[in-house]
């Protein structure tokens, strides 16, 4: 029965791993700036789940009053982001195309409870990037996209579920424009050794939790 169960999920792992994306093959200028800027947020992503992993201790996550599994699930979320970051990397490179690099941060959490704040602020429009251009990629992207996706919409229920609020607290999640997510981002960037060719918003920021979702102002 197990082997029944686990059969079907083994051949779609190897479907998603050989996916073809990781083939050579022409992009659309639209897969490009995509795929950076996915690049881009999967970047910011990870140097926050990274610093959250190795920033507390257990005993600092317990008595904020998170469970006590809590740092084990953004340690494992952090070791995702770099998957993530390595996957979108590769497939950039292997059609010519330089990877965004890592930018230099500004993050600022100083305690779990503000840290999981940031993460849901930036989880968010990871998942509002994603949701939004999924039509812009090509088809052989768009499932690669909607994986990523999917993950990035755990990520963002382990977090806020973690935070005592919803893990899924609307009907429908809030679609954003590349424009839209890129100008978000630059709240948590200081500098960057390249700015991508996406136009920019005036400033943006959080007004903070609203109820159970998250507002923009």
């Amino acid at each position: 029965m197990i082997s029944s169960i686990f059969l079907p999920l083994a051949f779609a792992v190897c479907q998603v791993s050989s996916s073809p994306i990781h083939q050579r093959r022409a992009l659309s200028q639209n897969d490009i700036i995509g795929l950076q800027l996915a690049g881009y947020l999967e970047n910011l992503e990870l140097s926050l789940y990274t610093g959250g992993c190795e920033g507390f201790t257990d005993v600092e996550w317990i008595a904020a009053g998170f469970p006590s599994t809590f740092q084990q699930d953004i340690c494992a979320i952090a070791e995702q982001q770099q998957n993530q970051t390595g996957f979108i990397a590769s497939s950039l490179e292997s059609n010519g195309i330089s990877a965004p690099q890592a930018c230099s941060y500004n993050l600022s959490y100083d305690s779990p409870t503000s840290f999981v704040l940031r993460a849901n602020q930036i989880t968010s429009i990871s998942l509002g990037f994603y949701l939004g251009s999924l039509n812009d990629f090509s088809p052989a992207l768009q499932t690669v996209a909607a994986s990523i996706l999917s993950v990035e919409a755990r990520h963002d229920a382990i977090v806020r579920n973690g935070m005592g609020a919803s893990p899924f607290p609307t009907n429908l999640d809030v679609p954003l424009s590349s424009v839209w997510a890129y100008s978000l981002a630059q709240n948590y960037i200081s500098s960057c050794p390249q700015h991508l060719p996406i136009d920019l918003l005036p400033p943006l920021s959080f007004n903070g939790m609203s109820g159970s979702s998250l507002s923009f102002g």
